[in-house]
């Protein structure tokens, strides 16, 4: 049995793998396809629509909403993107961090050790391909870590888990802590992995899981604000829509979200699936209420930072 500072080390430790992964899996990708993203983004942009799903796979493929917003600020701060088209791509962000939810329900955790070692081949002996052997050994760290959480979540107490857990039944606290969780992770997708990890091993329901993941959400903004404040005045308007975005969803849509955890019960899949799928459909439904509300979204913005 697991000493209890042996169990918060190994705990720790295994964040720190998965905030490696996930920084370091971004920052391959970006070297790979840095430029032609950035300059795929600039362009993609005049179809608010467009910039939806473009936002949406930029952000699945940089495994990072803050990555995905930074690089949207530093395109308007440059001139190369109008504020007004890069809302399309921040309505998008939400919808591509989900991405990393429904890995973890489909358990892409157990096949983590081979997609280690398929980067490892491919890094090695891959030829023209070498380049791309980090990034896969990076995004099967990404999920061998969540493993290395959940292994050793389940070696803790679990009246004395269940006991600190037990503050999130209420739905603003658990938004609180989702905040603060992401502000400190600097990343959404690290928090939403160990909430997955948590509600699997029984020790938070369906609400608790969807409250800590919502406020996730908002704290993942933090990243983009910090940035905006050494840019002028178009990344601060990009930074300040992401947060509005953000906390307006959460506060529009959380009286429905009875009606969000009906629809789930639809979908065959156990409690981990239902809170992936809830995350997937709760961003979609927020794109697609600002997306009809575009326009005045943006007039609130401007007026707020002229």
């Amino acid at each position: 049995m697991l000493s209890v500072f042996s169990l918060v080390v190994g705990i720790i430790g295994a964040v720190a793998l998965f905030l490696f992964s996930v920084i370091s899996f971004g920052k391959e990708i970006k070297n790979a396809a840095g430029y032609h993203i950035k300059s795929f983004l600039s362009h993609i942009t005049s179809n608010p629509v467009k910039g939806v799903i473009f936002g949406a796979i930029s952000t699945a493929i940089l495994q990072s909403s803050s990555a995905t917003s930074v690089l949207i600020a530093s395109l308007a701060d440059t001139g190369m993107i109008s504020f007004y088209n890069t809302l399309g791509l921040i309505f998008g962000v939400n919808i591509g961090t989900t991405i990393t939810s429904q890995l973890v329900a489909f358990d892409a955790m157990s096949v983590s050790p081979f997609i280690i070692l398929f980067g490892l081949l491919i890094h090695f002996w891959g030829n023209g391909f070498k380049k791309y052997g980090k990034t896969i050994i990076y995004f099967g760290l990404l999920f061998f870590s969540i493993y290395l959480i959940s292994l050793l979540t389940s070696r803790v107490d679990q009246e004395l888990l269940g006991s600190f857990l037990s503050i999130t039944s209420n739905p603003f606290v658990a938004i609180l802590i989702g905040v603060l969780a992401s502000i400190v992770f600097q990343s959404s997708s690290v928090v939403s992995g160990i909430v997955l990890v948590l509600v699997g091993l029984g020790h938070i329901d369906l609400a608790q899981s969807v409250g800590l993941i919502l406020g996730a959400n908002i704290g993942t903004t933090s990243t983009v604000i910090i940035a905006s404040m050494t840019m002028g005045k178009e990344a601060k308007k990009v930074a300040l829509s992401h947060f509005m975005f953000n906390f307006l969803g959460v506060l529009i849509l959380l009286p429905f979200l009875g009606f969000f955890y009906k629809i789930v019960q639809y979908f065959d899949g156990d409690i981990v699936h239902q809170v992936a799928n809830i995350h997937l459909i709760f961003n979609l439904a927020c794109a697609f209420i600002f997306l009809l509300a575009i326009k005045p979204f943006s007039i609130l913005i401007n007026r707020i930072i002229k």
